[in-house]
């Protein structure tokens, strides 16, 4: 009697531990509550990485460290490119001197023409004066014998010899005025050509200049500096790793966020939408009020924290979540009503 109540037991046993795993194994199947679930603060991070290849230097910031805009984070080695700058700006330099000395031989050359040519003006200027004299007496006399010959007491031949000299005289004036004119205008233009131009050294010391400047911008992309306020989340390369453009050394990460992302199953998007509140509890207690900002459209894999079971891959809709201030640390897992 005694035996036949212990198999009794026994299958009562084995019955009810089916019935409970049972119970669990469709529980999985239904998939996530839909009500209340977990979510997962997110932030976008940054990564910082070489834009040139070279070797990293240093890393001037550690782990969990604050960092604000801009602010130097690593350095490569600056060994090829720094003496790269010093050639050229050695370079420079003797250009910049030989301008020097030949600007100041330009400007003694030009110098020496500019005086001779205002001599000759004031020769010509000179010689105009003579002319214009001439031809004053010249006219004078003129104008006499034309009275003599209208009163008939001289002959014409005088007074047409006369009218010839006038006019050469006239003519040789118009020329020579005509020189002056033509000699300041080109001292003029020589002037302001000179002043607004150098000679061939200049154009090599434009072009030395321009070919340290853009080794110097090389310089200055072996800075690696911070592209946003917040902290170090990942040191991604050691000092003296070989980098290649492009290859991260660090991350940067937002120090609060106010967007958190939720991942439910079917069921949840039937009765919620773009636009609907929902309550976001934090592990302290501390309660938000958020919005529902985007619903994804295409199932997609869950953050491996966010996995009931570690190992068992789960699968989600993205409700994406916003608070109106940023709230949350990047990462925090908190619990979001959905109903």
């Amino acid at each position: 009697m005694s035996i036949s109540i212990s198999q009794k037991l026994r299958k009562t046993l084995t019955f009810v531990l089916w019935v409970l795993g049972s119970s669990g194994a469709v529980a999985m199947l239904l998939g996530r509550p839909h009500g209340d679930v977990q979510g997962l603060a997110y932030a976008t991070t940054t990564e910082v990485s070489a834009r040139v290849d070279g070797v990293l230097a240093e890393v001037l910031v550690d782990l969990h460290d604050r960092v604000t805009t801009d602010q130097l984070l690593a350095t490569l080695d600056p060994g090829p490119l720094q003496a790269r700058i010093n050639t050229l700006e050695a370079e420079l330099r003797a250009l910049e001197r030989s301008e020097a000395v030949d600007s100041r031989d330009r400007q003694r050359r030009f110098q020496t023409d500019l005086e001779d040519a205002r001599r000759e003006n004031v020769r010509r200027s000179a010689s105009l004066k003579e002319e214009e004299a001439k031809l004053t007496v010249v006219e004078a006399e003129l104008a006499r014998e034309r009275r003599l010959v209208d009163e008939g007491l001289r002959a014409r031949a005088i007074a047409e010899d006369l009218e010839r000299q006038a006019e050469v005289i006239r003519t040789r004036i118009a020329e020579e005025r005509s020189r002056i004119a033509t000699s300041e205008l080109a001292v003029t233009n020589a002037q302001a050509r000179v002043a607004a131009s150098g000679g061939a050294n200049q154009w090599q010391v434009i072009a030395a200049r321009r070919r340290l400047s853009e080794v110097q911008q090389q310089l200055r992309n072996l800075e690696l500096r911070s592209p946003m306020s917040g902290q170090v989340t990942e040191l991604q390369a050691a000092r003296g790793a070989p980098l290649r453009p492009g290859e991260p050394v660090l991350r940067v990460s937002p120090v609060a966020t106010s967007v958190v992302h939720v991942w439910s199953d079917s069921r949840a998007l039937q009765s919620v939408e773009v636009g609907d509140p929902v309550g976001v509890r934090q592990a302290n207690g501390r309660r938000h009020l958020g919005v529902i900002s985007s619903i994804g459209a295409e199932r997609q894999l869950l953050p491996q924290q966010l996995w009931y079971r570690s190992g068992d891959q789960e699968w989600g809709y993205l409700i994406r979540v916003g608070l109106d201030e940023p709230l949350l640390t990047p990462g925090e897992l908190v619990r979001v009503d959905l109903r």
